[in-house]
C-alpha cells in the first residue's frame, strides 16, 4: 500500500511566512506606537509637573510676601516674609527666584547664617533703594551665606514679568517652555500678592524707600546693615 504524504507547497509555504511576518511586523509596530505614545505621556505629564512646581514654589512665597523688590528677565527678588515684624527688609527674608539657561535650572536662593556667624539675622537690613536694584540678584547669589535649591531642571525657556515695575508690582507673570525639541510645552501663569506692602512705599532723593519702615530717617537703629551690606552690593 502507498501511503500519501500531505505537505504544503513552495507557494504555500511562502504564502505562510509571507503572511507570518505581516502579522508579526503589525504586532511590533502596534506595540512601539502604544510604548513610544506612553513614553511621550509620561514626558508631557512630568514636564507639565516641572510647572506646576516652579508656579506652587513661587505662589508659596507671594502668598505672604511683602515685596517683590527687583526683577529681571529671567529672575526676581521678593522680600518673602516680614520675620520680626518690625517692616524693615533683612538680607535673611530674601528669596531669589532665577532662572541659568546654560544648565537649563531654575534654582530659589536665599541667605542662612550659621549660629557661629556672629551676627544676628534681624541685624542685616538692606534698605529698599538697595534692594530695588536689579544687580542685588547677581550680588546676593554669590553672597557668603547664600544657599540654593532646585526648583525645576530641563526648563528650555523662562521668563518673568510683573505688571508695573518692581517694586511697585504686585502681579507677577511667569512664562517657560519645557519639554523636547518635538514636543515643548508652553506654561503662563500669573502669580498675585495677598499682603503686600506697596502702598508704603515712597520716594527720597528720587530712590524707593519705605515710608513706614524710617529708612528716609537718619536715626540710628542699631543695625550692622546700612553701614556694612551697602558697600557689599555696590555696583
Amino acid at each position: 500500500m502507498t501511503r500519501k504524504t500531505i505537505a504544503f507547497t513552495l507557494m504555500e509555504m511562502v504564502m505562510a511566512v509571507t503572511v507570518t511576518s505581516i502579522t508579526g511586523l503589525a504586532v511590533a509596530t502596534v506595540s512601539y506606537s502604544l510604548s513610544k505614545a506612553n513614553e511621550n505621556s509620561q514626558e508631557f505629564y512630568e514636564s507639565i509637573q516641572t510647572g506646576r512646581t516652579v508656579v506652587s514654589r513661587v505662589q508659596t512665597m507671594l502668598r505672604k510676601g511683602r515685596l517683590v523688590t527687583c526683577t529681571t528677565q529671567d529672575s526676581a527678588m521678593i522680600w518673602a516674609e516680614d520675620s520680626d515684624e518690625n517692616e524693615i527688609i533683612n538680607l535673611t527674608e530674601l528669596r531669589i527666584v532665577k532662572y541659568d539657561s546654560n544648565t537649563q535650572i531654575i534654582k530659589e536662593y536665599r541667605v542662612v547664617l550659621p549660629n557661629n556667624s556672629g551676627i544676628r539675622a534681624n541685624n542685616i537690613e538692606l534698605p529698599l533703594s538697595v534692594a530695588s536694584q536689579s544687580y542685588c540678584i547677581e550680588k546676593l547669589i554669590v553672597y557668603p551665606y547664600v544657599t540654593s535649591s532646585v526648583i525645576a531642571e530641563n526648563v528650555r525657556e523662562f521668563s518673568i514679568d510683573t505688571d508695573v515695575p518692581a517694586p511697585l508690582a504686585r502681579l507677577l507673570t511667569i512664562k517657560m517652555v519645557v519639554g523636547e525639541d518635538d514636543q515643548d510645552i508652553t506654561l503662563r501663569s500669573a502669580v498675585a500678592m495677598r499682603d503686600d506692602m506697596t502702598d508704603q512705599i515712597g520716594l527720597a532723593d528720587g530712590e524707593y524707600v519705605l515710608a513706614e519702615s524710617g529708612e528716609s530717617d537718619d536715626d540710628d537703629r542699631g543695625s550692622v546693615s546700612s553701614a556694612a551690606i551697602v558697600p557689599l552690593f555696590g555696583r
